[in-house]
């Protein structure tokens, strides 16, 4: 059975079609090409991720983390790594780190808003072998709690740096911030969106 192909419109601002028609000219590609690839590979994209933003947040920021020359690794040989520093360097690495997360947060705020789901989506892709929850106890104030099994303290001293390091970069103020075994709570209020 032949299936009709029908055309169809659909309505896109002129900002927008002027950014595809400079792409489209920076890739030396015709603008119906990028569009069509543009949707089809955030198609692809949503078939694991639903909500297309949250999708587009993804790809962006991953692409500034790749920017900033981070490295993924295995958790296990991560968690070597941290507990076989001396002193020194595990000092030197908590350092960077938050700079390059505190660069991160201010750039995810400029680029992609302050909302308390961007800032717990930035959070998950530093910290991807945690759970992070996040309660809404006012108006303006926002509890995260981020959650990961069988940690060392070095480990927990990593994910508070990088915690307090981005909140900073996105120019929250830090009400309250508690580190357990296995959880780092924090309050944070100062969001410029809200859910």
């Amino acid at each position: 059975m032949s299936r009709e192909i029908r055309r169809r419109f659909v309505p896109i601002s002129d900002e927008i079609i002027q950014e595809a028609l400079d792409v489209a000219e920076r890739y030396g590609m015709p603008y119906s090409v990028i569009i069509e690839k543009s949707l089809e590979g955030l198609l692809k994209i949503m078939k694991y991720k639903s909500s297309i933003l949250e999708s587009i947040v993804l790809v962006d920021a991953v692409d500034d983390l790749r920017r900033l020359g981070l490295v993924f690794l295995p958790m296990s040989i991560a968690r070597k790594i941290l507990d076989d520093l001396d002193e020194a360097l595990f000092n030197q690495l908590l350092e960077e780190l938050s700079r390059s997360s505190r660069w991160f947060g201010e750039l995810s705020r400029v680029k992609r808003g302050s909302s308390p789901r961007e800032f717990q989506t930035s959070l998950s892709l530093w910290m991807p072998m945690t759970t992070i929850d996040v309660v809404k106890e006012s108006e303006e104030v926002y509890r995260f709690v981020i959650s990961i099994a069988d940690a060392s303290p070095r480990l927990m001293r990593v994910l508070e740096k990088i915690l307090s390091s981005m909140a900073a970069g996105y120019d929250l103020k830090i009400l309250d911030l508690t580190v357990n075994i296995n959880t780092v709570v924090v309050k944070v209020t100062g969001f410029l969106e809200k859910e």
